[in-house]
């Protein structure tokens, strides 16, 4: 999605939290002086603000980000009661774009105004620095970010509960929330055994592990070992147990392996693993190790989204409605489709399709009258939040009919 929502601008946004109170004290007037008093907040102050500005709009799973918030208030008479200071707590909630549901990215903040520009000519300057962060739990996909008021005070001598002079709910933007991804996981160990020991390695390779790669380094005899639970998958006498390089199947995992004969062994697998596996290191003789190597963990996405194509039969006459959606592990980015004829009828441009759609979200409709009878095809594409897109040459497709 790129910057679309880095800098969301709007006329009555978050921000207004900070401008609002600026005027509270024109809103005082309503409820402490006489009718013919108040006056508009044009009347008192000239208000300038900046938009919220998002110090990014993709957040990786639960990553601190930050939103600012900027804006300035200048008294242009005097205010006929004095406001000495004005304080707003606030939270900020995140409200998921699919089913509605809320996360809170910070449970409380204060902002203090004082002194309160309550003369003419005083000014005052709101510059928010609000840190925000989504719970781990989090779906990935879209949130509309939103501020939420919890308590305003105003102090006229005393202080003074204004809640209910300012919104009780803001729209900021919007971002966009995906996996923390891990790409690859590194490890080294190294340790001595006596002959005969078996050490357990703190290291267990993840069921769903892909491009695993142990290597053994040892100054004698001694032997790396893959463990299923208590089963010994690989290794000298285990399930996959060779002298020299061999290619093993155990439980269905495809593993290659050098061969117990050698200082210098490895385990490799392509992936994804089926179940979880523990390295050890037996010692058939008395020696020093060295165990490095890496994998890619689960969840690591390298898939593009997963599109649905809904698409009836219908009548010639009637009008079709067409439906792709897409998921994705990450969120979807983007969705786009074109239908196209079979045939064309004399006239109509070949390189055309009869009806198209783009949208920056998960699901898109469009509705229209095919001019003819004939087999249409629907082809969809989709990107998800880390550029992972359908093949431009290899679209997911779906045929429906129109009869005559």
């Amino acid at each position: 999605m790129g910057n679309l929502s880095h800098r969301n601008l709007f006329r009555v946004g978050f921000v207004r939290y900070g401008a609002i109170a600026l005027v509270l004290a024109a809103s005082l007037c309503l409820i402490s002086a006489p009718r013919a008093v108040a006056q508009s907040i044009e009347d008192y102050f000239d208000i300038s603000y900046d938009p919220v500005e998002f110090s990014q709009d993709v957040i990786h799973g639960d990553e601190i980000f930050y939103a600012t918030v900027r804006g300035i208030a200048s008294c242009k008479q005097d205010l006929p009661l004095s406001v000495s200071e004005v304080v707003i707590t606030s939270r900020i909630i995140a409200e998921y774009e699919i089913n509605g549901t809320t996360k809170t990215l910070n449970p409380s903040y204060t902002i203090n105004i004082k002194p309160f520009p309550d003369e003419a000519g005083e000014t005052y300057t709101i510059e928010k620095v609000i840190p925000l962060q989504f719970p781990a739990s989090s779906e990935s996909g879209n949130y509309e970010v939103i501020g939420e008021l919890i308590e305003a005070r105003a102090k006229v001598g005393i202080w003074i509960d204004v809640s209910n002079y300012l919104p009780q709910c803001q729209a900021m933007g919007s971002v966009s929330t995906v996996p923390e991804v891990v790409e690859l996981v590194e490890f080294s160990f190294d340790g001595c055994l006596d002959e005969g020991d078996r050490e357990t390695l703190p290291l267990d390779i993840p069921a769903g592990a892909t491009d695993v790669d142990i290597q053994l380094d040892a100054t004698a005899d001694l032997d790396l070992e893959l463990w299923d639970g208590t089963t010994h998958a690989i290794g000298w006498k285990a399930k996959i147990s060779s002298k020299g390089p061999s290619t093993g199947t155990y439980e269905g995992d495809v593993f290659g392996y050098s061969g117990w004969d050698t200082f210098d062994e490895y385990i490799t697998a392509d992936g994804p693993l089926g179940q979880a596996y523990t390295v050890k290191v037996y010692g058939f003789k008395a020696g020093c190790y060295e165990v490095a190597g890496s994998y890619v963990p689960p969840g690591s996405d390298n898939d593009p989204p997963v599109i649905d194509i809904t698409a009836p039969d219908i009548s010639l006459g009637s009008s079709v409605t067409v439906t792709v959606s897409a998921t994705d592990f990450s969120g979807v980015q983007a969705l786009w489709f074109t239908v196209w004829p079979e045939v064309y009828p004399p006239g109509w441009p070949e390189d055309e399709p009869v009806a198209y759609l783009s949208t920056y979200a998960s699901e898109g409709s469009i509705t229209f009258v095919p001019g003819w009878a004939d087999t249409y095809t629907v082809e969809a594409w989709a990107v998800d939040m880390v550029d992972n897109m359908t093949p431009e040459d290899a679209p997911v497709t779906a045929m429906f009919d129109v009869v005559e």
